[in-house]
């Protein structure tokens, strides 16, 4: 999948973690100018952008994003 390289770690369930990676997945890819410009430019192609960005991710930032793109507080995502 997308995020084979993505390690999650520090007790969280990974079927969830995958989920929530696949949400935050389909959102940026539907709102392109929420991705910082340097990924944009590695390719015109999400296909190829969004893995990186996302697989480059701090747990911390992407729980950040979670929160704020779908208003969830960690300890209700898992």
């Amino acid at each position: 999948g997308h995020f084979d390289a993505v390690m999650m770690t520090g007790g969280l369930e990974e079927v969830k973690a995958k989920e929530w990676l696949v949400k935050l997945y389909d959102f940026l890819k539907a709102h392109p100018e929420e991705v910082p410009e340097f990924y944009r430019s590695i390719s015109i192609s999400p296909e190829q952008y969004l893995p990186d960005y996302i697989a480059g991710m701090t747990h911390t930032y992407a729980i950040k994003l979670l929160e704020k793109y779908f208003n969830y507080k960690w300890d209700s995502i898992l």
